[in-house]
C-alpha cells in the first residue's frame, strides 16, 4: 500500500510540475536537425537542463532522425519523442567515457546513452524509438572485462524515483535495453507488462512449462487445470450429497448402526468413483480431441476482461446451486422416504411417505434430468463469472426445459401417496381433513413454487445480462 501511494503521489507531483510551469520546448526550435548526420546532443541537452531548472516541462522530440551522444536526464522533465522520431546513438566509445552513472572503477562501470543519477520523477514518451546502433563494428569486441571498456546501454538509470517509460520502441543496444539499478517507483506501462506476458505464453502454457509436462498423458495443459477445478467440485457434492441421503435413509428405514455406516462409505466411494469417471473420460476426450473448452485462455488478449462489481456472480451462489442440483437428486434417487409421516397403526410404528415411492423409481429419468439441467446452469454461471450472454441463453434453455418437465412430471396423479394422507387421519383426527385438504395439493403448490422461482431467475438473468452488455 505504501509504495501505491508513492507511485500516485510520485506520478501526481510529475504531472502537477508539468501543468503549472508548462515549459515544452521543441528541440527543432533551438537548433536541432533531424537529418541523420547533425549531432544534436548540445541542443537536447540544454533543453533537458532548462527544464529541469524551470520546476519541470517536456522537451519535445518532433519526428525526424536526431544523431546524438549521451545525454544526462534530470528530475521533473519528460522527453517526449513523436511518432517518426528516431534517436541515432553515437557509434565512438570515447562519446561515452563521461556517461557513468556510477563513478569510474565500480563495478558498474558502465555508460548509458540516457542516463541519471538520483534524478526524480524522469519520463520517456511518446512512439518514436531509440536506436543504440549496437550492431557497429565500434562495440564487437567481446565480453566486457573489470576494468576495461564496457559497452554502453541504451537506459541507464541509477537510484532514482519516480520513473515512467511508455510505449516507445526501444533497439539494437550495445549493452543492456535498460538497467534500474537501486530505483524506486519504476512504472511499467500496459503495453510493457503485455510484452513480457506475451513472451512467457499464456497462464496454461507458463504453468506447463514448470510441471514438465510431456504429449504422453490423459489429459494435459490447458485441460488439465480446469479438470481439476471441475472434479474438486463435483466430489464435493457427491460426498456431501449421499452422505445426507445415506443418513437420512438410515434414520427412516431403523437399519442397525453397523450396516447402515458400511452403506454410507460405500455409497459414497461409488459415488465418487462414478463421478470422478464421468469427469475424466469427458476432459480426456476433450484433449485429444483438442476440443475448445470455454473458461480456457488461449492468449493474453483473449483473457476475460475484469466484470464490473455489479456484473459479477458470487461464486459461493454458483456452487451452492451445484451442491443443491445435487443433493436434490441423489436424495430422490436414493431415499424419497425421507419425506415422510411418523405415526402409531395397531400398535406398530409407520412411516408413509409423501410421494408415492413406486412412481418415483419408475421416473428416475426425470429426476436425473433436473439434476443435470442445475448442475449444468450452474456450471456455466460458475465459469463465466459474470452476466454474460452465454449465461443468459444457457439460463434461458435450461429454465424453460426445467419448468417443462417438472409439470409434466408433479401434475401426474400417481405423484402423490394415499397411505400418507390416513397417516394424516390417524394423527389429526378431527382436523385431518383440513391438513389432508391442502397436502392433497401439494405436488401443484410445490410445482408454482418452482415455476415461480424459474422465471424470476430467468428474467433477472436476462435484465441483468442485456444491461451490462450495453455498458
Amino acid at each position: 500500500m505504501i509504495n501505491k501511494c508513492k507511485t500516485i503521489l510520485l506520478t501526481a507531483s510529475l504531472l502537477f510540475s508539468s501543468t503549472l510551469f508548462a515549459v515544452t520546448i521543441d528541440i527543432t526550435k533551438r537548433g536541432a536537425k533531424g537529418d541523420g548526420v547533425t549531432d544534436n546532443t548540445v541542443v537536447i541537452q540544454k533543453a533537458v537542463d532548462e527544464c529541469s531548472a524551470k520546476g519541470g516541462g517536456t522537451v519535445l522530440i518532433p519526428s525526424g532522425t536526431y544523431l546524438i551522444r549521451p545525454i544526462e536526464l534530470k528530475s521533473n522533465v519528460n522527453l517526449h519523442l513523436d511518432f517518426g522520431a528516431l534517436f541515432l546513438g553515437s557509434t565512438r566509445l570515447a562519446d561515452y567515457d563521461h556517461a557513468f552513472p556510477y563513478k569510474e572503477g565500480s563495478m558498474n562501470q558502465s555508460s548509458g546513452l540516457l542516463f541519471a543519477r538520483g534524478q526524480k520523477n524522469i519520463s520517456l514518451t511518446g512512439f518514436g524509438t531509440i536506436d543504440g546502433q549496437g550492431g557497429s563494428e565500434t562495440f564487437q569486441f567481446g565480453n566486457d572485462g573489470d576494468g576495461g571498456p564496457k559497452r554502453p546501454k541504451l537506459i541507464y538509470l541509477v537510484e532514482c524515483q519516480g520513473i515512467v517509460v511508455t510505449d516507445l520502441t526501444l533497439r539494437n543496444s550495445a549493452y543492456w535495453v535498460q538497467h534500474y539499478e537501486r530505483c524506486e517507483d519504476v512504472t511499467p506501462t500496459e503495453r510493457d507488462i503485455k510484452v513480457v506476458l506475451t513472451e512467457l505464453g499464456t497462464p496454461d502454457e507458463l504453468a506447463s512449462k514448470y510441471k514438465g509436462e510431456t504429449q504422453d498423458c490423459l489429459i494435459g495443459q490447458p485441460y488439465y487445470s480446469l479438470y481439476v477445478y471441475v472434479l474438486k467440485i463435483v466430489t464435493a457434492c457427491i460426498s456431501g450429497g449421499m452422505l445426507l441421503a445415506q443418513i437420512m435413509a438410515a434414520l427412516t428405514s431403523h437399519t442397525i448402526w453397523y450396516i447402515a455406516i458400511y452403506r454410507t462409505i460405500g455409497g459414497i466411494f461409488g459415488g465418487i468413483l462414478t463421478g470422478f469417471a464421468f469427469v475424466t473420460l469427458l476432459f480426456a476426450f476433450f484433449y485429444k480431441k483438442g476440443i475448445k473448452v470455454d473458461g480456457l485462455n488461449d492468449g493474453i488478449d483473449n483473457l476475460p476482461p475484469v466484470p464490473q462489481k455489479s456484473n459479477r456472480i458470487s461464486k459461493a451462489d454458483a456452487i451452492v446451486g451445484i451442491v443443491f442440483s445435487v443433493i436434490f437428486t441423489l436424495v430422490f434417487l436414493v431415499c424419497p422416504q425421507i419425506l415422510c409421516i411418523a405415526f402409531v397403526k395397531n400398535g406398530v410404528g409407520v412411516y408413509e411417505p409423501l410421494f408415492n415411492l413406486e412412481y418415483i423409481r419408475q421416473t428416475w429419468y426425470f429426476i436425473l434430468a433436473f439434476g443435470i439441467l442445475g448442475v449444468t446452469r450452474d456450471s456455466v454461471r460458475l465459469i463465466d463469472g459474470s452476466y454474460t450472454k452465454r449465461v443468459m441463453l444457457v439460463t434461458i434453455i435450461t429454465n424453460i426445459i426445467d419448468g417443462a418437465l417438472t409439470s409434466i412430471w408433479l401434475l401426474n396423479d400417481r405423484i402423490m401417496n394415499s397411505g400418507f394422507f390416513d397417516g394424516i387421519e390417524q394423527l389429526f383426527g378431527t382436523d385431518a381433513e383440513v391438513i389432508s385438504h391442502v397436502f392433497i395439493h401439494f405436488n401443484k403448490v410445490f410445482l408454482s413454487i418452482i415455476i415461480l422461482a424459474l422465471t424470476i431467475n430467468g428474467i433477472e438473468t436476462v435484465v441483468k445480462a442485456v444491461k451490462y452488455s450495453r455498458q
